[in-house]
C-alpha cells in the first residue's frame, strides 16, 4: 500500500509537471501493484485516455482498452471509445467482432441500433454482403424502415457487382417485395422488381418481373408510357409472353399514338417470321400491317401466321389480296389453292374454286382456269346453280 500511495503521489507530481511520457511509464509501473478487477479497469481507462489525448498513440489505447473488455465485457464507457478508435484505425475486423459480441447481451432499441451498425460495416466496410442481409433482414418487422434502407442499399451494391451477387439481389429483391407492397411504396415495389428481373437466369422469369412493373404502371401510377416501356421489354425477353402481347394490346387502344412504337418492338421481338413460333405476337403485329396496307412485310408474317394455324381462313384471303396487290399472281394463286384444300363447306370451296377460275381467267391461263371451273361445277349440288356457273 505505501508503494502504491507513492506511485499515487509521484503521479500527481508528473501530471503537474505535464511529463506525460513519464507519468505513462510510472502507469504501467502501477499495474503491477493493481490486483482488484475494478482498479485494474480504472488504471487501463487511464492509460488509454493518457495514449489519445496526450500521447497520440491510438493503437496503444486499444490495445490497454481491450485488456479493459477482457475484465467487464459490458463496460459502455470502453465499448464506446474502442468503436470510435476501431473507427479511426480502419479496423474493421476488430469493430465487427466487439458489435457482435454487444449483440449477446444488450436487447431493445439499443440492440437494433448496434445490429444496423453492425450491418453497414460488414457490407461496406468489409464486402459481406450476406451477412449483412442476414442481421437487417432480423429488423424488419421491428425497426422496418432502417432495416428497409438497409436492404435496398445492400440489393443496389449487389446490383452493381455483377454475376458474382445475382443470388443476393434476388434474395433482397423477395425480402423487399410484401414489404412495399404492403405500404403502397410503388416506386421501391418496381425497383426491387426491376432489380431481380435484371438478376434472374432466365428469360421468361424476366419477362414476368417486367410485366409486374408494367401492371403497376398502367393501373397504380395511370402511367402508359412507362407501362408501354416495362412490357416492351418483357416482349423483348420473352415473344411467346401472351400477357405481355395483351396488356401492349389494351396499351394500344388506351393510347393509340403508341402504335409506331409497338409496330417497332413487335417486328423486333419476333425476328424473322420464318424462324418465329411467337403466334400471339405475330397476329398482333398482323393486325398493325394490316391497317397499314398490302406490303411485303405483311406477305412474310401471313405466311407464316398461316403455316402455324391453317384453319384460319382470314389469313388466306388478306394474304391473296396482298399478294395480288404486288403483282405476284403465283404466290396469289398458289395460296387460294393452300385455302381451297383446307376447306370444309361444299358452297365456301365453290366459291373459292370459282374465285380461283377467275384469276386464272384474268392472268390467260384458259386451261388451269377450265379445270378449276370444272372442278367447282362438280361439286355443286344444284344443276341450275352450275348452270350459273357455266
Amino acid at each position: 500500500p505505501s508503494a502504491r500511495a507513492s506511485l499515487e503521489e509521484l503521479e500527481r507530481i508528473l501530471e503537474g509537471r505535464q511529463d506525460n511520457q513519464g507519468r505513462y511509464d510510472l502507469l504501467v509501473e502501477k499495474e503491477s501493484l493493481v490486483w482488484e478487477d475494478e482498479n485494474r479497469l480504472e488504471l487501463y481507462k487511464k492509460l488509454s485516455k493518457l495514449c489519445t489525448e496526450k500521447l497520440r498513440q491510438d493503437e496503444q489505447a486499444v490495445e490497454w482498452l481491450e485488456a479493459g473488455l477482457l475484465l467487464d465485457e459490458k463496460d459502455s464507457l470502453i465499448s464506446s471509445e474502442l468503436v470510435r478508435l476501431y473507427e479511426k484505425l480502419n479496423s474493421w475486423e476488430s469493430l465487427s467482432g466487439l458489435l457482435r459480441n454487444q449483440l449477446g447481451y444488450v436487447d431493445g432499441d439499443e440492440r437494433e441500433g448496434i445490429t444496423i451498425q453492425l450491418a453497414n460495416v460488414l457490407v461496406n466496410q468489409l464486402n459481406d454482403l450476406d451477412a449483412g442481409v442476414e442481421l437487417l433482414h432480423g429488423l424488419l418487422g421491428s425497426n422496418e424502415p432502417e432495416a428497409v434502407k438497409g436492404l435496398v442499399a445492400i440489393m443496389h451494391m449487389a446490383r452493381g457487382q455483377g454475376e458474382q451477387h445475382e443470388n443476393t439481389v434476388i434474395r433482397v429483391s423477395r425480402m423487399l417485395e410484401p414489404v412495399f407492397s404492403q405500404s403502397e411504396d410503388w416506386e421501391g415495389l418496381m425497383d426491387v422488381l426491376s432489380a431481380r428481373a435484371e438478376a434472374v437466369v432466365a428469360p421468361a422469369d424476366a419477362s414476368r418481373l417486367y410485366m409486374q412493373i408494367s401492371d403497376i404502371h398502367s393501373s397504380r401510377l395511370t402511367n402508359e408510357q412507362g407501362a408501354f416501356t416495362a412490357a416492351a421489354k418483357a416482349l423483348e425477353l420473352d415473344p411467346d409472353n401472351q400477357e405481355a402481347v395483351a396488356g401492349l394490346s389494351r396499351l394500344r387502344e388506351a393510347k393509340p399514338e403508341l402504335e409506331p412504337q409497338l409496330a417497332r418492338t413487335l417486328k423486333s421481338a419476333i425476328g424473322n417470321p420464318a424462324d418465329s413460333t411467337s403466334i400471339d405476337a405475330m397476329a398482333l403485329y398482323y393486325e398493325i400491317l394490316q391497317q397499314e396496307g398490302h406490303s411485303e412485310d405483311l406477305a412474310e408474317l401471313t405466311e407464316r401466321l398461316i403455316s402455324l394455324t391453317p384453319a384460319n381462313g382470314e389469313y388466306y384471303a388478306v394474304l391473296a389480296n396482298t399478294y395480288e396487290s404486288l403483282g405476284r399472281v403465283d404466290d396469289q394463286i398458289r395460296i387460294v389453292r393452300a385455302e381451297i384444300e383446307q376447306l370444309e363447306n361444299t358452297n365456301e370451296r365453290v366459291e373459292r374454286l370459282t374465285y380461283l377460275g377467275q384469276i386464272l381467267v384474268e392472268n390467260e391461263r384458259a386451261s388451269e382456269a377450265s379445270e378449276t371451273l370444272q372442278t367447282a361445277i362438280s361439286q355443286m349440288s344444284s344443276l341450275s346453280g352450275a348452270m350459273d356457273l357455266v
